[in-house]
């Protein structure tokens, strides 16, 4: 006989609607076709804007009461949608209450940086007698140990809160249907579920999406489900009316006063039909994978190029996926198709110098993209930890990286969908062997220098 599952938590679960490239809705509580998709939807949602808005808006009125208290999450970034459509990441924003005081929401980074402050630095002058002393900065406030709220992306938390020892009243998550389903299972067995059922939760990133409405889709109070729509219409109801004071909760849970002041507002319902993606985005998702390499290497195979993983290289001698001297290396961007010469030993030997030397050769197989100046910078820290008889690499030069040159480029890449690979393949393969020829002397001269290093 099992006993029902012990969760102090009130957990609150906050789901999303997306609008894909295709025009198809997809709900983050619907069941996906394939376990990729899944990731993705999860991944899209947890990274972005409009999911943190939806949380914050039920975090600061919660933390606003006279407990107090902070969030924590493990999240160190957010997604931003750029105006061409890709997603970059940029730092997890702060919620601070007010000058010196403790923020609403802490991530490792800022938490460690609140529980440990820097000390405000002297400067080094002198001052006149009299002179009232003055704060160079605001120091943080003293951070509690324990979180109140904790944010939990991946639904690692469950584990903890199985048998009540979870020490966190209120724990926010997204609501799919992985994590509906671990829910569940966990009231209905109280065994701790493994760590490998809840992880794939978690997402290498977001994917691009058209638009996206989030919402409080779910709240389990005292171990049972509870109906999540009165907190979604009191959160809607406090952002519109901030000027209300009236605690979240408090509104929530009176169904007096939720009555006298809340509109209705029935939350969205599932569909039952499994979400499948879209036809492009599998094309696209399939090509960054590794599907343009694949289609490239059957082309360029026949000219000496090996496939690594999602990576083209010409070894130039023998069959390493890393030389020790100079080699061919094709990398598969989202826009760009681009040839280097690669050397990962740059402090024995300069490829940048070869190349530099050998310019007009290298410009007789293709014209040599810019490169940027070398900053100095970055000439005093190769300098600071150049060992003996290592490369000397000096500010005003033209290297982008020690490690490589760029030799060749074309603008297409895994995002483009209509482009015939074997014409993009053609045109990698005529200049393979001139730049194959001119490398073999690089490789000759790298060997060359580990074995008599310069002193």
């Amino acid at each position: 006989m099992t006993t029902k599952a012990v969760v102090r938590s009130t957990i609150v679960l906050v789901g999303g609607r997306f609008t894909l490239e295709d025009g198809t809705s997809v709900d983050s509580r619907q069941a996906m076709t394939d376990r990729a998709m899944a990731r993705a939807v999860a991944g899209a949602m947890i990274g972005s804007h409009e999911w943190w808005a939806t949380v914050v808006s039920i975090v600061i009125p919660t933390l606003s009461d006279h407990v107090g208290g902070f969030a924590y999450t493990d999240q160190l970034t957010v997604s931003r949608i750029d105006a061409d459509g890709r997603t970059s990441r940029v730092r997890f924003p702060r919620y601070p209450r007010g000058p010196g005081k403790e923020d609403y929401i802490y991530n490792p980074r800022t938490l460690q940086a609140a529980r440990f402050p820097k000390k405000p630095r002297r400067r080094a002058r002198r001052k006149r007698a009299g002179a009232p002393r003055k704060r160079s900065s605001e120091l943080v406030a003293p951070v509690a140990m324990r979180p109140r709220i904790r944010i939990d992306t991946s639904g690692a938390a469950l584990v903890s809160i199985v048998d009540g020892t979870a020490a966190w009243p209120f724990v926010i998550m997204p609501d799919t249907a992985k994590i509906r389903a671990t829910i569940d299972r966990i009231l209905g067995d109280p065994k701790l579920l493994p760590d490998h059922e809840i992880a794939e939760a978690r997402s290498s990133g977001p994917q691009r999406y058209l638009h996206l409405e989030c919402f409080v889709t779910g709240l389990l109070v005292g171990g049972e489900w509870k109906d999540a729509e009165a907190l979604e219409a009191a959160r809607q109801m406090l952002l519109e009316r901030f000027d209300l004071k009236i605690g979240l909760w408090d509104l929530a849970s009176n169904s007096v006063l939720r009555a006298a002041v809340l509109t209705p507002s029935p939350l969205p319902t599932v569909p039952s039909a499994s979400a499948a993606p879209p036809l492009k985005a599998v094309r696209r998702a399939e090509q960054q994978a590794g599907g343009v390499a694949l289609a490239l290497h059957s082309t360029l195979e026949a000219h000496g190029w090996r496939l690594a993983g999602s990576v083209l290289l010409h070894s130039i001698h023998g069959d390493s996926n890393q030389p020790d001297h100079p080699y061919l290396r094709l990398l598969v961007g989202h826009g760009q198709v681009k040839v280097f010469a690669w050397h990962w030993h740059y402090n024995k030997y300069d490829i940048n110098a070869f190349v530099d030397a050998h310019r007009a050769e290298f410009e007789e197989i293709a014209r040599l993209p810019p490169r940027k100046t070398y900053s100095s910078s970055s000439a005093r820290l190769q300098a600071k930890y150049r060992k003996a008889n290592g490369v000397v690499y000096e500010a005003g030069r033209k290297i982008n990286d020690t490690r490589w040159v760029l030799l060749w480029s074309m603008e297409v890449g895994w995002s483009d969908l209509e482009t015939d690979w074997s014409r993009v393949a053609t045109e990698v393969g005529i200049r393979t062997d001139g730049w194959v020829k001119l490398l073999e002397k690089a490789a000759t001269e790298a060997m060359e220098a580990r074995r008599h290093p310069h002193v």
